[in-house]
């Protein structure tokens, strides 16, 4: 299991556009994709479950991520962080 605590950077948070950003580039992965904000957790596949979350701007966030390839989800979910949701095709 691989877990990394991340701050998300993106003006308004995890809105609608990111947050499908980041549920559709999860999907493409086997692992279970988990992300925590305080004591709530929610399945970083589905697009609901991220926006339940009501993760803001400059808010810290925790992704955990356990299964067979959980190396290549957590390098395309930074590249899409790092990217600030910029262009998911890249990934």
């Amino acid at each position: 299991m691989i877990e990394r605590t991340i701050e998300v950077k993106c003006v308004g948070g995890l809105h609608a556009r990111p947050a499908k950003m980041l549920a559709d580039t999860a999907s493409r992965f086997s692992s279970e994709i988990t992300l925590c904000s305080g004591e709530i957790e929610g399945n970083a596949k589905s697009l609901l479950s991220i926006l339940m979350l009501g993760i803001s701007q400059n808010s810290s966030v925790t992704l955990r991520i356990f299964g067979a390839d959980e190396g290549k989800a957590l390098l395309a979910i930074m590249k899409l962080i790092d990217n600030n949701f910029v262009d998911s095709e890249a990934f």
